[in-house]
């Protein structure tokens, strides 16, 4: 069996390395809140940094916003051309991002089952996933699928964030919560769930799509009939778990 799905729990990656559990700190304790229900402390954590980073991107908009107004005012610069430079500014933004979250989604259907085979891994990792027919580099395989989780409902279910079989889906804006797919129960989730990590011998690369939950998995190169579809799970992944992988 595959140790572990893609957890990428990025915005834990920087606490607490030695931890056993999927996130990486140990946040104290909050008050308690008498008649309220309380978030578990590592979700109001998360919670509170995002806060951070909203804030953050907030203020260096104004800062921008009001040093373009002064000079205006002052003068400085043509309050004209800075309207309609921050305009196409803006445009070109809001356009770029478009393509890019065009670029992450995927429309072609996933090959068939019978194109792969769970079998027992020679790289002493359990189970793995092996392709059945030659596949060319980068073909679509499969989506990663599974229970569909709000970050809320994440957090209820693994306080610690430890969840081996979870993909995390950022928001596709900075203060925007991201969403989970738990692939715990093999009958709720994919053949994705089966591939193994390696960094070295990784022939499969993952795109997460942007607007809607979905994590979407291609040959990153050709693969022969037989061989094992493995990927690399990530260093915070890893760093996460507090575990050495095999065969990194």
């Amino acid at each position: 069996m595959a140790m572990a799905i893609h957890g990428l729990l990025a915005a834990l990656s920087a606490f607490r390395p030695s931890s056993s559990a999927q996130a990486q700190f140990l946040p104290a304790s909050s008050p308690s809140r008498v008649g309220m229900r309380s978030d578990p402390p590592l979700l109001e954590e998360v919670k509170f940094r995002r806060r951070v980073r909203s804030a953050g991107l907030a203020g260096g908009t104004l800062l921008l916003g009001g040093t373009m107004t002064i000079g205006s005012a002052a003068g400085v610069f043509d309050g004209g051309s800075v309207l309609a430079g921050a305009s196409s500014l803006a445009v070109a933004a809001i356009s770029s991002a478009a393509l890019v979250t065009l670029s992450y989604n995927e429309f072609a259907p996933p090959l068939p089952e019978d194109a792969f085979r769970v079998d027992s891994s020679e790289s002493g990792k359990g189970e793995g996933l092996f392709a059945c027919i030659p596949i060319a580099a980068g073909t679509f395989l499969f989506e990663y699928e599974g229970e569909r989780l709000t970050e809320e409902g994440f957090f209820a279910r693994y306080p610690d964030a430890n969840g081996r079989y979870v993909a995390c889906i950022d928001g596709y804006l900075p203060w925007m919560a991201p969403s989970y797919i738990d692939g715990a129960d093999p009958e709720r989730s994919s053949l994705a769930r089966w591939m193994n990590h390696s960094r070295r011998r990784a022939n499969v690369r993952w795109k997460k799509q942007r607007l809607g939950v979905q994590m979407h998995f291609y040959a990153a190169s050709d693969i022969s009939a037989g061989d094992e579809l493995m990927f690399d799970y990530g260093d915070a992944y890893w760093t996460a778990l507090g575990v050495t992988p095999i065969d990194d």
